[in-house]
């Protein structure tokens, strides 16, 4: 369970993140939050984008892309 006190030390910490991206000189920081977490990540200065997020897994070897 989530308590005030955990919210606002996780926050922190996100900014304190978003602080050492910044440091890093990235331009940009890709996030896929669920739909609970969007409204804190918007709090945080993310904003919809409108490039279609592509993934695809790594194959080992012997594996197939199915499953």
């Amino acid at each position: 369970m989530w308590t005030s006190r955990r919210r606002v030390g996780a926050a922190h910490g996100r900014r304190d993140l978003l602080d050492w991206f910044d440091g890093l000189g990235l331009s940009r920081v890709d996030l896929n939050a669920s739909p609970d977490g969007q409204g804190l990540y918007r709090s945080l200065g993310f904003a919809d984008h409108p490039d279609p997020t592509l993934s695809l897994r790594h194959r080992t070897r012997g594996s197939s892309l199915r499953g």
